[in-house]
């Protein structure tokens, strides 16, 4: 991965893959972190999202993919983690830190983890 660069990893469980292909989850994924302003309601918005100070896109991109995966008619269970991996550019003065931050959904619940 080339310094200053954000790297994203869509991992999710059988449930989106049988009825979503990559280019669709890809799509899907790309469209809601290309947004430029996302926020939720504080009633729609997880306690895990409120204490993370996350921008929301990340959980906002999971929820939309694993909802086009219902309906698409999925069956099955549906999981989706959605990476957002950046490694900033690199500055003489300071160690280079890479940053990522996870979001996962399940069918009925959302968790949140930020990891440096």
């Amino acid at each position: 991965i080339p310094l200053n660069q954000e790297l994203i990893v869509i991992m999710a469980s059988d449930g989106v893959w049988d009825v979503i292909d990559n280019h669709q989850a890809i799509t899907i994924v790309r469209n809601i972190l290309n947004q430029p302003s996302l926020t939720w309601s504080r009633d729609e918005a997880p306690d895990s999202y409120l204490e993370s100070g996350s921008d929301g896109k990340l959980i906002i991109a999971a929820r939309t993919l694993r909802d086009a995966a219902h309906k698409e008619g999925s069956r099955d269970n549906i999981t989706v983690t959605v990476i957002k991996i950046s490694i900033p550019a690199q500055n003489a003065t300071a160690p280079s830190t890479v940053v990522a931050n996870t979001q996962t959904i399940t069918d009925n619940d959302a968790q949140t983890h930020g990891h440096q």
